[in-house]
């Protein structure tokens, strides 16, 4: 084995590696022996075939096969041993392609290229500033939450008059025009009709006010607008929607309309846990804490996408962009297409310079990330998530069970183990920068970054 490195410049490394018979003969030689005793072939007996023929018929795929293992072994390996940092993945040089004769050629010669990452200089001070937007509680948020979580938990129950929003339960029965039924025609027990997504006004208002028991000659195609769905209230196939006749006699057996949850204890308990909040007082002091609790977040999220954008601008790592471009074309050859990587290319590039800034941050500050670190943040991240759903009464200890499941999948580790590393490499810096707090409404912070992202858009 023979491998000769080619400075091309601080970025981008060329190896020719030369691969000789010493390197691949006994591999092959074993390979092709162990074909022999499993071979099987007419006029011989099982694993009596000889060497030579077994040679003949599989020596050449055997060998492109090892040579091509041994390559990537070889890389690997030396890319380890003289410590070399690299970006992506090795490619074949372009301008250097050999073609082998497999069948007569001993030694073989690859050339590869590589890509580096830059070495890093990073001078963290207070001249350094970013803004840090404090956003707001005012009464109107307030009042919005509480709404939503009253809805989040509220139910359906049974009342007297169809109103605009209501649900209805009832028979469906297919009639002719005067509302007479129809003989072998279409009868639905258990037909549910939403109001709201009825647009003909004339159907709705014949609607409206009615009551349980009432009987309404419906055309039901303002009952269901589409047809996939109509098909499916009517237990058919789309197909036969034309020899369906237009009305139908509905018979109201029940109206159900959402009502939001009461503020009480039973609220309280379900929203956050038995007796953790008695009173009104109680329940919007919590309530300011989860505002608090998610408009810091948002704050934060403004402040790494400040401090991102800062430090990417400031020290704009050198990269090896046309060995990227090449690489990221040559992994997503099924997904995309060059047109489509060059369009996003530059977002890339911003990502890839991110993450070297901030892996050496971390280096610099000895910033590690612990197995109770990713324990906690991966139980905080799922009870966030049930919250959402209303479900924030889960205890502890189902909470964990969950986020140990996640733990377990590589792709949810790796991102939870990214974002602890992201958030203690900006907890960091808070410490080294200068903070540039700006108090802020939320409609105004919002405003801002719609604006920002409009921008963006027209600029694309």
């Amino acid at each position: 084995m023979n491998i000769t490195q080619e400075n091309i410049d601080d970025l981008n490394v060329t190896l020719s590696v030369e691969i000789s018979p010493e390197d691949y003969e006994e591999r092959v030689t074993k390979i092709l022996r162990d074909y022999r005793k499993k071979a099987v072939m007419d006029g011989f007996r099982p694993g009596k075939v000889p060497f030579g023929l077994i040679k003949k018929l599989h020596r050449v795929p055997v060998l492109v096969d090892e040579v091509n293992k041994i390559l990537n072994e070889s890389i690997t390996n030396y890319v380890q041993e003289n410590k070399l940092d690299i970006l992506g993945e090795p490619l074949p040089n372009e301008e250097k392609k050999e073609e082998f004769d497999w069948e007569k050629q001993d030694t073989f010669r690859f050339f590869v290229d590589l890509g580096l990452s830059p070495k890093l200089e990073i001078n963290l001070t207070k001249k350094i500033k970013v803004p840090y937007y404090k956003i707001k509680i005012d009464d109107e948020l307030r009042k919005e939450t509480i709404n939503s979580y009253l809805a989040q938990l509220g139910e359906m129950k049974s009342v007297d008059e169809v109103g605009e929003k209501d649900m209805l339960d009832g028979k469906l029965t297919e009639t002719d025009t005067g509302g007479n039924p129809v003989e072998k025609g279409i009868h639905i027990e258990e037909a549910v009709i939403n109001m709201p997504d009825i647009k003909d006004e004339e159907t709705k208002n014949s609607l409206l006010g009615k009551h349980k028991g009432d009987k309404v000659l419906l055309e039901i195609k303002h009952v269901y607008p589409g047809e996939e769905e109509r098909a499916a209230a009517l237990k058919t196939d789309r197909k036969n929607l034309e020899e369906v006749k237009p009305y139908f006699l509905l018979e109201i057996k029940d109206i159900r309309r959402f009502h939001n949850a009461e503020e009480n204890q039973e609220f309280y308990d379900k929203l956050f846990g038995k007796d953790v909040v008695k009173t009104h007082e109680e329940f919007i002091e919590k309530i300011d804490d989860l505002l608090r609790h998610q408009l810091d977040g948002e704050s934060n999220m403004r402040y790494q996408t400040e401090v991102r954008r800062k430090l990417i601008s400031l020290i704009n790592p050198p990269l090896p962009e046309a060995f990227l471009k090449r690489w990221l074309i040559a992994v997503n050859k099924e997904k995309f297409t060059p047109e489509q990587i060059e369009k996003e290319f530059d977002l890339f590039l911003d990502d890839l310079k991110w993450q070297l800034i901030r892996d050496k941050i971390a280096e610099m500050a000895e910033i590690k990330v612990g197995k109770e670190e990713l324990r906690e943040y991966a139980m905080a991240v799922t009870r966030e998530q049930f919250r959402q759903y209303g479900m924030g009464y889960l205890p502890d200890e189902q909470i964990a069970q969950y986020a140990e499941e996640r733990l377990k999948k590589e792709e949810d580790y790796n991102r939870f183990a990214s974002g602890i590393l992201n958030n203690k490499v900006f907890d960091h810096l808070k410490t080294v920068i200068k903070l540039d707090e700006k108090e802020i409404s939320r409609k105004d912070f919002f405003d801002m970054i719609e604006k920002e992202e409009k921008a963006k858009k027209e600029k694309n």
